[in-house]
Formats: C-alpha cells, sequence, structure tokens
C-alpha cells in the first residue's frame, strides 16, 4: 500500500467551501458539528482512490463513516480482540494529517458478541446509529457532545447501513433481505419524534440489491451501493430541491479492484470514502477526492 502521506496530499488540495464553513469540536465527540458546507462552484470527478493505509488491517475493513469535521472515522471491523465484528474509531488532530491506529468504540451497549455494523454520527454528535445482525437498526442517544451515551435502542427492526440528514430529520436507509436490498426514507418532524417510515426510494431502487446510502450535506447527491451491474459499484443520484424526486443515478468511476461498496462522503462534498475488496476478497477503506471547477 501506498504511503498516507498520499491521503494527505489529497486533503492539502484546493477547496470550495463557503467563507463562514466551521464547526464545534467537542474531545469525546469525534468533533461532530453541523455546517453549511454547499460548494460555490461545480464538482470535478473524483480523482484516483487511495487506500487509508492507518486504518487497514489483515481483516475485512468496511462501513467507514467520517464525523462532520473530518477528523473521526467510524468503521466495521472484525479484527482482534473484536468479538464478531464490531465497531471501530480512528481519529487524528487535523483533516490534513493521517488517522491514529483504530481502537475498539468503548460507547457503552454498542459493541456486543453479535455483529455491529454501519456506525453513523449525527452531525450534532447527539445520535449514534448502528446496526445489530439479527436486531435492525439502533440508536444511542446523549444530551450533548461532552455526555455519555445512554444505551442504544431499536429505532428500525427491519432497518440497518443508515445515514442522517444535516438536520437529523431524515434517515436514509437500507431495508429488505440481503438479495433484496432497498433504499428507503424515514423522516420525523423534530428531533423529539421518532421516525417514521415515509417510502421506499423507488426510483432509485433497481432489480438487484441497492442499499448502505450516504446523503451529502445539502440532500442533494445520494450516494449508494448498488448490485445492478451484477458486483457492487457506488453509485450517486442528485436532485435540484430535497423535497423532489432524485434525477437516475450515474456510476461513480473509482473502481479499485471491483466490488466497491458502502459509499461515506465527507460533510464537505470533497472526499468519498468506501471499502473494496482486495486481492485476497477482503475489504479494505478507500479515500478519493473531488475539486471545485
Amino acid at each position: 500500500m501506498r504511503s498516507s502521506v498520499l491521503l494527505a496530499a489529497l486533503l492539502l488540495a484546493g477547496s470550495c467551501l463557503r467563507s463562514g464553513f466551521g464547526g464545534v469540536t467537542a474531545a469525546d465527540s469525534g468533533g461532530a458539528a453541523a455546517r453549511d458546507a454547499a460548494p460555490l462552484c461545480s464538482w470535478g470527478p473524483f480523482g484516483a482512490p487511495v487506500p487509508v493505509t492507518e486504518v487497514n488491517s489483515f481483516d475485512t475493513d468496511w462501513v467507514p463513516s467520517i464525523s462532520s469535521d473530518g477528523l473521526t472515522l467510524y468503521l466495521g471491523s472484525a479484527r482482534p480482540p473484536s468479538l464478531a465484528e464490531d465497531i471501530w474509531v480512528a481519529r487524528r488532530a487535523e483533516v490534513t494529517s493521517p488517522f491514529d491506529a483504530p481502537t475498539l468504540l468503548a460507547t457503552a451497549g454498542v459493541n456486543t458478541a453479535a455483529n455491529e455494523r454501519s456506525p453513523a454520527l449525527s452531525a450534532d454528535g447527539l445520535e449514534f446509529y448502528f446496526d445489530r445482525t439479527a436486531v435492525g437498526l439502533l440508536v444511542a442517544r446523549r444530551s450533548s457532545p461532552l455526555a455519555d451515551f445512554d444505551a442504544p435502542t431499536v429505532l428500525l427492526g427491519d432497518g440497518y447501513g443508515a445515514a442522517p440528514s444535516l438536520d437529523g430529520l431524515t434517515l436514509y436507509y437500507t431495508t429488505g433481505t440481503e438479495t433484496s436490498e432497498r433504499l428507503a426514507i424515514a423522516k420525523r418532524p423534530d428531533r423529539a419524534s421518532p421516525f417514521v417510515f415515509q417510502r421506499l426510494i423507488t426510483e432509485l431502487n433497481s432489480m438487484a440489491a441497492d442499499g448502505w446510502p450516504s446523503p451529502s450535506s445539502d440532500g442533494l447527491e445520494l450516494y449508494f451501493e448498488s448490485h445492478r451491474t451484477g458486483t457492487p459499484r457506488i453509485w450517486v443520484a442528485r436532485r435540484m430541491r430535497e423535497d423532489a424526486a432524485f434525477d437516475p443515478p450515474q456510476l461513480v468511476n473509482v473502481t479499485v479492484l471491483g466490488g466497491e461498496s458502502d459509499p461515506a462522503i465527507s460533510a464537505d462534498g470533497s472526499l468519498l470514502y468506501f471499502a473494496t475488496r482486495t486481492a485476497s476478497r477482503q475489504y479494505e477503506i478507500y479515500v478519493t477526492r473531488r475539486t471545485c471547477q
């Protein structure tokens, strides 16, 4: 693998954010904070993907999720001393630095003897979503980014692979079985209310498995994994308004060896993290960057 210095070089490349872009960082929250991240120009194509060397292991590493300030990366991994497949977390002091070595997520009640996957921290750092085999989608909540999370509770028994919108009022998630995964949306009127299923995203779902969505901060792009071409690949769909249906999806050209999955778009829209198969058929995490034109 190439050195993580390449990742730092990617992060130092051009920016196209609003001048007021910023965030509130909490020491134990992954630095998640809501922010204005809309670009001022049109995005160019994603560049050549590079491995996030410092977080990958000899086991399968996948389902990455990046905090809104870019300082914390969550992932699923079966590396020792995991009890099964557990959620791990890697942190860094600056977005231009490589991540520290991942450690098992210490949040009480998250990692168990079952498989835990698909971590996602809300933009304000108050809700942590993940799924557990044979249980479904769970969420752990806390009152502030500096507080401990409460015990996780089941959110959707038929949901997994979820990601919340920037305001936390829309939840994009996967439903169905492994061979018939479907993209779905749940909504709630405010943060104190429960999510209610709204609809399957029929304009994006195909006859194959489609899931593991990741919305952009402005809600106008949705990245997801699809098997419609026979192997898992990453697709993106766009729309003009958040309340509109998505246009037909387009394939994202980030092929490594084939078998790309689990996309996670950064809050500023410039970085796309994903998992890809290796020559040994394991998965590891890669990242690619795009710039404004």
